[in-house]
């Protein structure tokens, strides 16, 4: 039989879990004309298992291919939920920008849209010699970034934007993409306090990214003064 979830949840965003599973959708989701579904690793997606079960009854599905990790999807048939979402942009969310999601959700639960968001395509990374760290949202080439501006007008901090085509060493094909990052520490501590703020308590996400957070931010206080730098990694 079709799991089925009232397109109300969607329509009319109350609750932190309805906000994360769009920010994740948004990463990692794919909406076709009848099925909204996401993919990823087991050990990821199966810490929100119970956030994306919240707020409806999900398909689940499992697979291991020789070489991968086990991967998990949670997927849900519903021509009203994708039609809902395509008003949004999410049939075309590679190319467009994700304004009009946020204009929908209501502020004050922006920061687990950008949760989701961050735990699908973001990427913390850090030099403990230094304390230098930066953080990085990837998408394709063709990515509207005009997004951006409302957690940058909000926190005070700035993405810088980087396009470029690479070359995979192994397949030795070319691929194009477009990331957004920030370097300045200070930037880097608003922005992760901010979308992970109150995560011990409601359990609303991954839980890699936040604690490498907490590792650099720890690992700062062991560094004499005069070797914490500014550069950017």
């Amino acid at each position: 039989s079709k799991i089925k979830i009232k397109p109300d949840i969607f329509l009319n965003v109350d609750r932190p879990e309805t906000a994360y599973v769009l920010g994740l959708l948004w990463s990692d989701g794919h909406v076709s004309n009848k099925v909204v579904s996401i993919e990823a690793k087991e050990s990821d997606l199966s810490e929100v298992r119970d956030v994306f079960h919240s707020i409806g009854d999900w398909g689940e599905h499992r697979r291991q291919r020789s070489g991968w990790k086990p991967m998990l999807c949670l997927s849900v048939t519903s021509m009203e939920i994708c039609e809902l979402l395509h008003k949004f942009d999410y049939k075309s969310k590679s190319g467009a920008s994700a304004c009009k999601i946020l204009n929908h959700i209501p502020e004050h639960l922006h920061k687990y849209w950008w949760r989701g968001l961050f735990d699908g395509d973001g990427c913390f990374t850090y030099n403990h010699k230094i304390f230098a760290a930066r953080i990085q949202i990837s998408s394709c080439y063709l990515q509207d970034w005009e997004y951006l501006s409302h957690i940058e007008e909000k926190l005070g901090i700035k993405f810088h934007i980087i396009n470029g085509k690479y070359i995979n060493k192994i397949s030795g094909k070319t691929s194009s993409g477009s990331s957004a990052y920030i370097g300045n520490r200070s930037s880097i501590i608003k922005f992760m306090e901010y979308v992970y703020e109150g995560h011990e308590t409601d359990k609303i996400g991954f839980s890699r990214k936040i604690l490498k957070f907490k590792t650099w931010r720890e690992e700062k206080r062991k560094l004499p003064h005069h070797k914490i730098k500014n550069d950017l990694l």
